[in-house]
């Protein structure tokens, strides 16, 4: 629950005093938190996408009269693909079975389930798109390997992305603040800026799935702006210029009152 009520603060300015107080350990644990979130939520939108990619191939494929693979490919050793290896290319084998997983050779594809080995003679399926069928089987094959490999990299990527740009808006923020003599630590500056880029986050992982076009505008700078505008109005409610708050304490002074650090 802690970790949404942080999601809302995110959104209230008046809330990052508290957020900006936090150990940035914390912070960037929310980072890898908001992040994972929302790489669920726009991996489950994408899913409606990936279940209608069958008819955009048959569209594309429509264009074509034939499509035929002409290569000439020599391999040095087997490569293997998936967590266990199980999806194997082995252009040289002249295998005829395989005791799990799929086995590709220049002739022919092997593949054993729960219900036998099935043997698939390629020789004769040059031709993609009079074999269409059997490719995209293929392909959702492979794909499915990768699909836990490209969800990590995915996340990864984007975790590293958001993190580089957190630190280069921090510093040009410190810059900023130093220049205007405005008295905010970094801790702060940095802490609030992993807040606020949760704008950004949200609105880029949420549109990403559907196009939604714009006229000289990508939508996701939308969320880039709101996270600018809420690491702004973070800062004004955590720091405060020297000269005023000096000026405070001189005339808190003069009227007799004792500070204490």
């Amino acid at each position: 629950m802690k970790f949404f009520r942080k999601i809302v603060a995110s959104f209230n300015p008046i809330d990052y005093e508290d957020l900006a107080a936090e150990n940035v350990k914390s912070s960037f644990f929310y980072l890898a938190g908001i992040m994972l979130l929302a790489f669920v939520i726009m991996s489950l939108l994408f899913i409606p996408q990936a279940l209608n990619i069958s008819h955009t191939i048959d569209a594309n494929l429509a264009n074509f009269n034939s499509l035929k693979l002409s290569t000439d490919i020599s391999q040095k050793s087997p490569l293997a693909l998936g967590k266990e290896g199980d999806f194997v290319i082995d252009l040289n084998s002249n295998a005829t079975d395989v005791q799990k997983g799929t086995l590709v050779t220049s002739s022919r594809v092997i593949q054993h389930s729960w219900l036998g080995t099935s043997v698939y003679d390629i020789s004769g399926y040059s031709d993609i798109v009079a074999h269409k069928d059997f490719y995209k089987g293929l392909a959702y094959r492979l794909l499915a390997l990768m699909l836990p490999s490209l969800l990590i990299l995915g996340y990864l990527y984007f975790l590293v992305k958001f993190a580089v740009l957190i630190l280069l808006v921090s510093f040009v923020a410190l810059i900023i603040v130093r220049i205007s003599r405005y008295e905010v630590s970094f801790k702060s500056i940095l802490n609030s800026t992993v807040y606020a880029s949760t704008a950004a986050i949200l609105v880029e992982m949420f549109t990403m799935p559907f196009k939604i076009p714009i006229p000289y505008f990508r939508i996701e700078w939308m969320g880039y702006i709101l996270s600018l505008v809420f690491l702004y109005l973070g800062i004004r409610e955590i720091g405060f210029f020297e000269k005023k708050e000096k000026n405070r304490y001189a005339k808190r002074r003069q009227k007799g009152y004792i500070e204490l650090d």
